[in-house]
């Protein structure tokens, strides 16, 4: 409704117009003289008689005197209501002029609105428009290579599809015209955003095209990881992000430290540093062989109570997924330079593992999704999520993978065809809601929740 505003300037100088014009030409009816010319009183006369001829009849003069062309015979004495009704009315002339009037207040107030309109439209609205993009099949190839290429690895054969979505959108140094602006707000499959809520920061066309390439190679790299991960690799290390100043690692272990091991054991995610180190008993000294400086030590932590659970251990640190990567095979994705940004990490994470494993993931099947990935493989919010939606079921997905923060505005996306959408809260769940539904398309999948449109 906001973007209707803009065409209020043009409507309240449209009003004053037609109000300016109104009063400029105002008139006031005056009484038709009536004149001694024989051609006048007949007028009147024979109006008198088409109106009501029971009033009299236009007869001609019994003496031709200048003076006297007609005799009225009126039914009743006295002058007509009729009469006086003709003798104070306006006369042709005068409805003419108002006629005329009108008509320049209705051509005048229609020119300004387009005048202001036209200028609105020109100057454009602080508007970002987000459209449906292409829609790319990571399966398939590009100038006649795959589009993921694994170096030194066997690869299997896949016969479906796995769709990455893209979003078309406004370019950060363009403008939005009202009427492309208008067409998006009554369009179903498109969005119009707030100019600062996308580009809060000034920005150009190429700094925001650097920017989405950037996050379009971090995202591939997460990818991998999570798709090795999904197959048995270890490929990455979490490392810490926090220290907490009164636990029993300040001091010893600092922010940026990646934990390869605990107590011998080799750790790919947090979870298994959580695991091995709750397993102590509170007190008990835990090894961990950490990386810092690209240098590789083993520290002693002794162990303290969780508040939350006293029999548990901990050590007072805060981690996240690693981004120091060692593949076991070579992996590279041919995507056009116009495609950024990191939404096509889910998407990517399963073509690696549809290719590296036995079978067709898909089925032979149509399936679409977005979503980001960290190196553990949890699957993160995107932008758009309505526009890919409407561009996957255009190019025929059967289903489409939702990443849990998108739940609320899927759920609102208005669909015309029999599409799935599926909630996918990792690439393992993912995996799992396809292939149940490559052999039930009608089995129970993961969806978003109607209540709260997030992930229970």
């Amino acid at each position: 409704m906001a973007i209707l505003l803009w065409l209020l300037p043009a409507a309240v100088v449209t009003l004053l117009a037609m109000a300016w014009v109104s009063w400029a030409g105002r008139t006031r009816p005056e009484p038709l003289p009536v004149s001694s010319d024989e051609d006048a009183r007949e007028r009147i006369a024979r109006a008198l008689a088409r109106e009501n001829p029971a009033i009299g009849r236009v007869v001609p003069a019994q003496r031709a005197e200048p003076s006297s062309g007609v005799v009225v015979r009126p039914s009743a004495p006295g002058p007509s209501k009729s009469a006086r009704r003709i003798g104070s009315g306006f006369g042709q002339s005068e409805k003419v002029a108002l006629v005329n009037r009108r008509s320049a207040a209705l051509v005048t107030a229609f020119v300004l609105f387009l005048a202001c309109a036209g200028m609105i439209a020109i100057a454009g609205v602080p508007y970002i428009r987000y459209q449906p993009g292409p829609t790319v099949n990571v399966l398939g190839e590009r100038d006649g290579e795959p589009i993921v290429t694994i170096e030194g690895a066997r690869r299997y054969p896949t016969d479906g599809q796995l769709r990455m979505t893209t979003v078309s959108s406004t370019r950060p140094d363009a403008t939005l015209g009202l009427v492309p602006a208008l067409l998006a707000w009554v369009n179903p499959s498109d969005t119009l955003y707030p100019f600062k809520a996308i580009y809060p920061d000034p920005t150009s066309n190429e700094q925001e095209v650097e920017k989405s390439h950037q996050e379009m190679v971090d995202s591939q790299d997460h990818a991998v990881a999570a798709a090795f991960l999904q197959l048995g690799y270890d490929v990455t290390s979490p490392q810490v992000s926090d220290v907490s100043a009164d636990g029993p690692s300040n001091g010893i272990l600092e922010p940026g430290d990646i934990i390869d091991k605990v107590d011998g054991k080799v750790v790919s995610i947090r979870e298994d540093v959580a695991r091995l180190v709750s397993s102590h008993e509170p007190g008990s000294i835990a090894r961990l062989a950490i990386q810092r400086d690209k240098k590789t030590k083993v520290v002693k932590i002794e162990t303290v109570a969780n508040p939350q659970d006293p029999e548990r251990a901990m050590i007072g640190v805060t981690m996240e997924p690693g981004n120091q990567f060692d593949f076991p095979f070579e992996v590279q994705v041919n995507i056009p330079d116009s495609i950024g940004g990191p939404s096509a990490g889910l998407i990517f994470a399963l073509s690696i593992y549809d290719t590296l494993t036995k079978g067709d993931l898909t089925g032979g099947l149509d399936i679409a999704g977005t979503g980001t990935t960290d190196s553990e493989g949890n699957i993160g919010p995107i932008g758009g999520i309505r526009q890919k939606i409407w561009a996957s079921q255009d190019a025929g997905a059967k289903l489409f993978l939702v990443p849990p923060g998108n739940c609320a505005e899927a759920l609102d996306t208005e669909l015309d065809t029999d599409i799935r959408l599926a909630r996918a809260d990792t690439v393992a769940s993912a995996i799992d809601s396809i292939n149940k539904f490559v052999a039930d398309p009608g089995a129970e999948l993961p969806t978003c929740p109607r209540d709260t449109g997030s992930a229970p």
